[in-house]
């Protein structure tokens, strides 16, 4: 499909690369892969939408492995026996763990939700349980009953 989208920056993670675009007919900030394009064109005669610094950093900054949309306030629950992963190592800037009196760390970090951090829940498997929100947690009880459903 063709799509009409005004660059605003350039960023690699996890060896992909990404641009973030408004879309130039709704000035919607999103990400795009850049190994996705089949095509590019320039279409000197539109104007970009003028959209802030400020803006463009608080996306990237609250994207959650490349996934841009409206931040949300993330909480798990994260078994004593993976909680040393978040002891160790920060998955986004605004991580935060608190200690609970079982060994198991809560969580909370405020990031886009998209395919992205889903796959990353999915991937730490029995070890975390999303405490909120509950269209998270929805989404993710969603995508485990599909799978079971294969193995039934």
């Amino acid at each position: 499909r063709e799509v009409d989208i005004a660059p605003l920056a350039a960023w690699f993670s996890e060896g992909r690369a990404y641009v973030l675009a408004a879309g130039a007919t709704d000035e919607k900030i999103r990400a795009w892969r850049i190994d996705r394009f089949s095509d590019l064109s320039v279409d000197r005669t539109r104007k970009a939408p003028v959209i802030s610094d400020e803006i463009i950093e608080e996306k990237l900054r609250t994207s959650f492995k490349g996934y841009i949309s409206d931040p949300a306030l993330i909480q798990l629950k994260v078994k004593p026996e993976a909680a040393y992963l978040f002891r160790e190592f920060q998955y986004h800037p605004s991580q935060k763990i608190t200690e609970l009196a079982d060994g198991s760390v809560e969580v909370t970090m405020e990031c886009t939700m998209g395919w992205g951090l889903e796959e990353w829940i999915l991937g730490l498997g029995e070890m975390l349980s999303v405490i909120r929100p509950d269209s998270l947690k929805r989404k993710i009880k969603a995508r485990l009953d599909a799978a079971l459903s294969i193995y039934r």
